[in-house]
């Protein structure tokens, strides 16, 4: 998968279900403190959490700037 397919369906995904730890809280759910940042979803299929993912993106966005300078 390529960075920008994997970036655009990330950003459609989250703008669609990503919900705020106050939202959650307020709703009586787990947040994301209580959730581990990666977890083997399937066999050899790991998930990261929404505010991981958003972290890296944002380094990646960042060192491409600095590469464009």
């Amino acid at each position: 998968m390529r960075y920008a397919k994997a970036l655009q369906e990330f950003e459609r995904v989250c703008g669609n279900r990503q919900l705020s730890d106050d939202y959650l809280r307020d709703q009586k759910c787990e947040t994301r403190k209580n959730v581990p940042v990666a977890i083997e979803f399937s066999y050899g299929v790991v998930y990261l959490r929404d505010d991981a993912v958003d972290a890296l993106l944002a380094r990646i966005k960042e060192l491409e700037a600095r590469c464009k300078k």
